[in-house]
């Protein structure tokens, strides 16, 4: 009896250090269960070749976030990283990295910084067809969507006596989703004015007042979050 209940405790033991336990909801679970994701149900991840320069992630720390897959499957508490140049969002369990096996619809990271610390990522498929196939951070949403696509860009320079350099450049493209129709935007008052139309005039006074610029990453969320609540 002793001996068979050390292995039970055993198996316990090895079966949680190849798991993550947290929260999950959705059609098929209660909101108040718990999940265990095998890795091996999931893609190993290989991380950057060593003679690339830079960093691929929107951000380089692990980040408390979420995941809600195409499925509708809810899950949280989870440790995540975004591989803006691979595409891919990356979990932690036990100092070792995966790449989820199914489909993400959308995802967040508590960065500490934009949107009040958590940065919402979409599939672009799902907002808009015309946007590019990857996710895109959600700036702003409502009657006018703002957002945003990180792309990460391998460049290789070349000198003389010198071997290439692989180095990894960041290239931010902005979207506007209005009426179901997206477009990409320059951030300047004039695309700005453009967007707004009719209520121009209020939301320009609005940005006087609270200091905004219209060349801004900053200025257009607070401007587009105040004419979605006119």
């Amino acid at each position: 009896m002793k001996y068979l209940i050390s292995s039970v405790c055993l198996f316990v033991l090895f079966f949680q250090s190849r798991a993550q336990i947290g929260s999950v909801s959705g059609p098929s679970s209660s909101a108040s269960s718990t999940f265990i994701s095998d890795p091996l149900n999931n893609r190993p991840y290989y991380g950057n070749n060593s003679d690339i320069e830079g960093n691929t992630f929107f951000s380089s720390k692990w980040s408390a976030g979420s995941i809600k897959t195409a499925n509708g499957i809810h899950y949280t508490n989870m440790t995540l990283k975004f591989d803006a140049f691979r595409n891919e969002v990356v979990f932690l369990i036990n100092d070792s990295t995966f790449v989820f096996a199914e489909e993400i619809r959308e995802f967040t990271l508590n960065t500490g910084s934009k949107n009040g610390g958590v940065a919402k990522f979409v599939k672009s498929n799902s907002v808009a067809g015309s946007l590019p196939p990857k996710y895109v951070l959600a700036l702003a949403e409502g009657k006018i969507s703002f957002y945003m696509h990180q792309k990460k860009n391998l460049v290789t320079t070349t000198g003389y006596n010198m071997a290439d350099r692989k180095i990894i450049e960041d290239r931010n493209t902005y979207y506007i989703v209005q009426n179901g129709n997206s477009q990409s935007v320059s951030l300047n008052k004039k695309n700005l004015e453009e967007i707004i139309g009719a209520k121009w005039q209020e939301v320009n006074a609005y940005m006087e007042k609270n200091n905004l610029s219209a060349k801004s990453e900053a200025g257009w969320i607070e401007a587009i979050n105040y004419f979605n609540t006119l």
